[in-house]
């Protein structure tokens, strides 16, 4: 019953994530907006990454393909435009640039990932709905909470006088089906309770993505370290952090009722680092593209209001934490774990001062042992063998 009793904690997030992001997008929406506002905005923001991967782990046995989809689109939808609530917070904060560079990257990915999110939490609220693991009105408040507020978010003129009733009434819909369902989990109510772990669907492409992810975890290092900075290395370590992303719920969801209070951890500081650091790999993505002319936003990142040096510090963390899970359930190969552990304690002295080049040696020598043992839980997921090394995979659905 591990897994479960994580998932009713995930859902007091969820509430608290709610009330964060729907209670200051209803304050902007009605004239008041400052440093504090947008600060909490963006928690809140930011914690709707965790929401919605703690929704598709309740009831992804149910929800399938359309489920997985609406998932996948909200989630990266979020992280991506997770840029924009920084540099409205940057602006505000009096940092200089913070506007130029939101028009230098608003085309086309920004602008992308914005209306994604309106498009994959509508339907993830759909199938919320659909799937009846999660009160159902509570789904359909969700869907209709954000496609009440597109009108106004895109149309403001032909919205005119019915503006506030969009976008307020759009945020107290949403937020109201977002706290029922963290209710439903929290206590238990209205939530009819799945066996945790991983869907026959998420088992196979998120075996691909693991292994994906320890491949990518090897390059990255190395192409950072030796190939000098340029456009494709500053891609790699944006896919690289996008995949982990996606690779910690992943591994945590895999050991269903094994799952501890370490694993648990490592997935929310692992897949909250990615969201937050992503902010960071792609301003350093989109000024190596030339699509920003300084690199003030990016220092900004690290120093001013220092997401980056945050999310860095959590993913690993995190990962370390994913580590000892599969050390201590076996539900993985026990080695992968000790890879994991050893690869990420070798990268960490680079990673506090990365002035040191020689370090860099071993943040590559780290990430390559890492990067092989996260490889070969992915393929374990693939390939759903052998039985005495995962004893807790479900692949039913």
């Amino acid at each position: 019953m591990y897994m479960q009793k994580q998932l009713c904690w995930g859902g007091l997030l969820i509430i608290v994530a709610s009330l964060l992001m729907n209670g200051m997008n209803i304050l902007v929406y009605s004239g008041y907006d400052n440093v504090t506002i947008q600060a909490v905005y963006g928690a809140g923001f930011t914690g709707l990454v965790l929401a919605a991967t703690i929704i598709h782990i309740a009831q992804s046995r149910r929800a399938g393909v359309f489920g997985l989809l609406a998932y996948l689109v909200s989630v990266l939808s979020l992280v991506y435009a997770n840029v924009v609530t920084f540099l409205i917070l940057a602006e505000l904060s009096g940092i200089e640039g913070a506007q130029q560079t939101l028009a230098g990257i608003w085309e086309p990915l920004m602008r992308i990932s914005v209306y994604g999110i309106f498009v994959g939490w509508t339907l993830l609220g759909i199938s919320i709905a659909q799937a009846g693991v999660l009160p159902r009105w509570a789904g359909i408040l969700v869907a209709g909470g954000v496609a009440f507020q597109l009108p106004a978010q895109y149309a403001m003129e032909m919205a005119g006088s019915l503006f506030f009733l969009f976008t307020i009434g759009g945020s107290i819909l949403f937020g109201a089906g977002l706290i029922w369902i963290g209710w439903a989990l929290w206590s238990g109510k209205g939530w009819q309770r799945e066996e945790p772990g991983l869907s026959n669907l998420d088992g196979n492409w998120g075996g691909l993505v693991v292994i994906f992810t320890g491949f990518m975890l090897a390059v990255d290092a190395s192409v950072n370290m030796f190939g000098g900075l340029s456009l494709a290395s500053g891609i790699t370590h944006l896919v690289s952090y996008t995949t982990i992303l996606l690779t910690a719920f992943l591994l945590y969801a895999a050991h269903g009722e094994r799952a501890s209070w370490a694993g648990f951890a490592g997935f929310l500081f692992a897949q909250l680092g990615a969201a937050l650091y992503m902010i960071t790999a792609f301003l350093v993505v989109a000024q190596l593209a030339g699509a920003i002319e300084d690199n003030r936003m990016l220092m900004a990142t690290w120093e001013d209001i220092p997401v980056g040096r945050i999310g860095s510090y959590l993913v690993l963390l995190g990962m370390f934490l994913l580590g000892i899970e599969a050390i201590l359930s076996q539900v993985f190969p026990r080695w992968t774990g000790w890879l994991v552990v050893v690869g990420i304690a070798l990268a960490l002295p680079f990673a506090f001062t990365i002035q040191a080049y020689y370090l860099g040696i071993f943040w590559v020598l780290g990430a390559a042992l890492e990067g092989i043992g996260v490889a070969w839980m992915g393929w374990t997921l693939l390939s759903k063998r052998p039985a005495d090394q995962i004893v807790q995979l479900s692949f039913d659905a």
